[in-house]
């Protein structure tokens, strides 16, 4: 990504923190004083993740737009030189420092001048010196260019879409639990309030649907208890399999099968947590829904930054 929308990204990631959180005790504060609300923790969270989760969205749109337009550029041959011993993170004192060897890769535009870039450290490994690369370049701009792989091109867009999808599903879903909270809230205040006058009618009580009914029953239950125990099995297995892998698998993908086994086994806990009685289903059942979709993407995302580099 160019480093001046590297630098908002890490700007928007970190302010959108810290305003998410000021932003969600307001609006919590607001809540409880406007509506009567007991609690306005839930729309207070909505507000501050629906906050995030925007400007992970901008962040995510203006990245889409530069692999867009990277997408049209011309494809050249590059040849890998080594890689580099690069600095990531240093100390304030420059003590501790965090490094990594970026790959280093040579290109000629269709002028025949010679260029070369640097990649992202972690990038392009396994590679030889002399080996082709693809690389992506506007010849107007050839400083510009970057190697045409998963990691270089389109990782960060996908790590911020992912960010934003996350957080806004979550802001619905804390959104839903506070109108829901308030509303029976609402209910019960004129029930608290009746001491029941002679000759007025008496309500009888709603009787439950078909679903409700099944789900407080056995069957119901029995359903429930197989979700739970397929759920552990799902997430046993893939904390076993992390010692039985092949040792040449990388172990980024051993991490990301891991991911991916626990987001399997929380689809399974959130369908028995959905059917628990009093449970609200649609509810119960999206909390866990969201945080499956969350591990996933970061599984898919780890599997395609250790996919082989791409021949040209």
């Amino acid at each position: 990504m160019p480093d001046e929308l590297a630098t908002r990204a890490t700007l928007v990631l970190m302010g959108g923190i810290v305003a998410g959180l000021a932003l969600g005790a307001l609006v919590a504060w607001l809540w409880r004083s406007l509506s009567g609300a007991r609690s306005g923790g839930n729309v207070g969270v909505a507000a501050g993740l629906a906050l995030f989760g925007a400007g992970m969205a901008w962040v995510a749109v203006d990245m889409a737009a530069v692999v867009m337009a990277r997408s049209e550029q011309l494809l050249v041959r590059g040849t890998y030189e080594g890689a580099v011993l690069k600095t990531l993170r240093e100390s304030a004192r420059g003590g501790n420092k965090l490094r990594g060897e970026a790959p280093q890769v040579s290109f000629r535009t269709p002028d025949g001048v010679r260029h070369e870039i640097t990649g992202l450290a972690g990038s392009q490994k396994g590679l030889q010196p002399g080996d082709a690369v693809p690389v992506r370049v506007d010849p107007r701009n050839p400083e510009g260019a970057v190697i045409d792989d998963f990691q270089n091109g389109l990782a960060a867009l996908c790590l911020f879409a992912l960010f934003a999808g996350v957080a806004l599903l979550s802001a619905l879903h804390s959104l839903a639990h506070g109108v829901v909270e308030w509303r029976e809230q609402r209910s019960e205040a004129p029930r608290r309030g009746h001491k029941g006058k002679a000759g007025q009618a008496r309500q009888l009580p709603v009787p439950p649907s078909r679903f409700v009914a099944w789900r407080d029953g056995d069957g119901g239950q029995r359903v429930a208890s197989v979700c739970r125990r397929t759920s552990v099995a799902v997430l046993a297995i893939g904390i076993v399999s992390l010692f039985l892998l092949p040792e040449t698998m990388v172990a980024g993908r051993i991490f990301a099968n891991g991911l991916a086994a626990v987001a399997l086994s929380l689809l399974g806990f959130g369908a028995a947590a959905a059917l628990k009685p009093g449970a609200r289903p649609w509810l119960a059942f999206s909390s866990h829904a969201i945080g499956a979709i969350g591990l996933g993407g970061f599984a898919a995302i780890l599997w395609l930054l250790t996919e082989p580099p791409p021949v040209f």
